[in-house]
């Protein structure tokens, strides 16, 4: 059959048509598995960059639970340090005791006198211990900061031969107590209004921690607080913070007042 020319042009249409498509669908294809190459590019790079961020975020957890350890150990170190220098002090005090103890004992070997005076000190110091045993309300807890010759200071002066005499000797030791704590507190004090930018405890307790020696709780209980809140707002001329609730013996017993790196025991008035 012959085709006319219209039906040339038109078969010749038909065809460029659907060499078109097929170019058109070709490049659609191929762009499109451009694009999804591309894509799965740009997807294993995030694979590796969320990879990578896990990683470090696993290190800085590491690292950031090895840093808290240590700040944990360091603060159990530093609540332990009052401890061992309470010890160390300890220590050194019971190793220069023993050295005079020594001393003196060479030298009361050669003075009969001495060694009698000695004696006698020494039989008074332990009818005050009998004392307090039997009469446990007479004694303070800050007696237990005393060493030996601060029993024996108590007992030299007076004979004990009167209830006024050993009382006057329990008041002495007493105060010799006190004076051992009062010599604690005023650092601790100073330490606690430092460690706590200017602010004044609101309970005896927590100077506990700031004190050099060991202290029983019983004694802090035993005190009060004259103020708190900061020491910069305090009234001009103000000086003692803390001291003791009660006496034991009104006639006999001495009072302590303890402030910043100072205190008194004295007579109550």
């Amino acid at each position: 059959m012959v085709m006319t020319t219209t039906q040339k042009l038109v078969v010749a249409a038909v065809v460029a048509a659907s060499i078109g498509t097929g170019m058109y669908q070709g490049h659609r294809a191929s762009r499109s598995e451009s694009e999804s190459r591309s894509l799965r590019q740009q997807l294993e790079t995030m694979n590796q960059q969320v990879q990578q961020l896990a990683q470090e975020r696993d290190e800085a957890s590491n690292t950031l639970a090895a840093a808290q350890h240590q700040i944990e150990e360091l603060r159990r170190d530093a609540a332990e340090l009052p401890t061992l220098r309470g010890q160390v002090a300890r220590l050194q005090g019971e190793a220069r005791q023993l050295a005079e103890v020594q001393a003196a004992r060479a030298q009361v070997g050669q003075n009969p006198q001495m060694e009698a005076a000695l004696a006698s000190w020494a039989a008074r110091a332990t009818v005050l211990w009998q004392t307090l045993e039997q009469a446990p309300e007479k004694m303070i807890p800050e007696v237990q900061l005393c060493d030996g010759y601060d029993w024996l200071d108590a007992a030299k002066n007076t004979p004990l031969h009167t209830d006024a005499e050993v009382r006057q000797a329990l008041g002495r030791l007493r105060q010799l107590g006190k004076e051992k704590f009062g010599a604690l507190m005023e650092g601790a004090l100073k330490q606690f209004i430092q460690a706590n930018n200017g602010q004044l405890p609101t309970d005896t307790l927590q100077l506990k921690a700031f004190c050099d020696t060991p202290v029983d709780d019983s004694i802090f209980a035993r005190c009060k607080l004259l103020h708190t809140g900061k020491l910069s707002d305090l009234p001009p001329g103000t000086t003692w913070l803390m001291t003791e609730k009660a006496q034991v013996d009104q006639d006999y017993d001495s009072l302590i007042k303890i402030g910043v790196r100072t205190y008194t025991v004295g007579q109550v008035k």
